[in-house]
């Protein structure tokens, strides 16, 4: 006997556990951790990003040549927290410029002619881990006289 009450229906007056999937589901796990530039005309890259960045809480922004990208670069400025360029995009130059002006340069990675899709995932994942590592602060008795890490001008190049 199955009777319906609300959206999913109840078996002999047990909850269904639908509705507890479907409840836990609807809630955020983690704020989210800003949106995902993604310029490259290349599928796999593209999608081998968006299901790296995707579920660690970036929303993607794709892009596929100069225009799509500036465009998104102008109307999420705020909200931009990583890029992914593919620098054999004809207006890279362009784009990596226009980059620079509103994020870190360790938050670009540009993905060369050599960078293989498969590569793409443990890469972004290497530079997640060293922001979260940098966004922690210090722990109590670290050696005060430890030089910080220094910090490249020239984003991050895959070879």
């Amino acid at each position: 006997m199955t009777m319906h009450f609300g959206i999913a229906p109840q078996i002999f007056a047990f909850p269904n556990p639908l509705d507890r999937i479907l409840a836990w589901r609807g809630r955020e796990a983690e704020p989210p951790a800003g949106q995902a530039l993604i310029a490259t005309t290349d599928l796999g890259s593209q999608l081998t990003a968006v299901a790296t960045l995707s579920p660690r809480g970036f929303a993607p922004l794709l892009a596929r040549n100069k225009r799509e990208a500036l465009s998104q670069i102008r109307n999420h400025p705020d909200t931009l927290r990583l890029a992914v360029v593919d620098a054999t995009l004809p207006d890279y130059a362009v784009i990596s410029r226009a980059l620079k002006n509103v994020l870190p340069v360790r938050r670009i990675v540009v993905l060369t002619a050599s960078t293989r899709s498969q590569d793409i995932g443990p890469m972004l994942l290497d530079r997640l881990g060293a922001l979260q590592t940098e966004r922690q602060p210090a722990k109590r008795g670290a050696l005060s006289s430890a030089s910080p890490a220094p910090h490249s001008h020239q984003p991050f190049r895959v070879m």
